[in-house]
């Protein structure tokens, strides 16, 4: 039995796989970026702040993005229930 094959047998989907460790990457950056931007506040320069800001808002997007994809086809697909998937909204730092 192929891999796709025996994966289907056993009721994993390999697109929400995909989806699932594309939204935990995102989270990690965006957390990661978040965290920087927050331990620089009031320690940097307008400049850096500024370019920290772009990072995590771009890591933000990034993040939203992913949520919203992973979502639809958990929605679309039914092939499972989505537990740490936040509603959209962009968060306050």
């Amino acid at each position: 039995m192929k891999a796709a094959s025996m994966a289907a047998g056993l009721g994993i989907c390999q697109e929400k796989a995909q989806l699932e460790s594309s939204y935990k990457r995102a989270k990690d950056a965006f957390d990661t970026a978040r965290s920087v931007l927050r331990k620089k506040v009031g320690k940097s320069s307008h400049a850096e702040f500024v370019k920290l800001e772009r990072a995590t808002d771009l890591a933000w997007d990034r993040l939203d993005d992913a949520m919203r994809e992973f979502a639809t086809h958990l929605r679309e697909h039914g092939c499972g229930v989505c537990q740490d998937i936040l509603p959209s909204g962009k968060p306050i730092w």
